[in-house]
């Protein structure tokens, strides 16, 4: 497991890692595919608070206070701000509720 505050952005990334969801916002857009919903999450460990997007039906299947772990996730540049995310190969799932050390200092501000 990389602690969030070591995790940069790169070309491709294999990140392992387990964080709290603190927070998350709701957006939805339309495509040339139909709507896609998006949500910004700012989660955080005991290193670090960053923050995270969930795709479709991620949106809906986290809410505050879980502690979700991710598998082969990136953390890159999306429109000129850092982005980290499960990406198309990664895997988020939830593994508890609320019993984690976190930091509220955002990485990369």
């Amino acid at each position: 497991m990389v602690p969030l505050k070591d995790i940069v952005p790169a070309a491709q990334n294999n990140i392992n890692t387990r964080f709290i969801l603190l927070d998350k916002s709701m957006k939805t857009s339309s495509s040339s595919e139909g709507l896609n919903k998006t949500c910004l999450a700012l989660v955080a460990d005991e290193t670090a608070a960053v923050h995270f997007q969930l795709w479709g039906d991620e949106c809906n299947a986290f809410e505050p206070g879980d502690i979700i772990r991710l598998s082969n996730g990136i953390f890159s540049y999306n429109k000129n701000s850092l982005l980290f995310r499960a990406g198309k190969r990664g895997k988020i799932e939830k593994v508890g509720e609320f019993m984690i050390a976190f930091v509220e200092n955002t990485k990369h501000e």
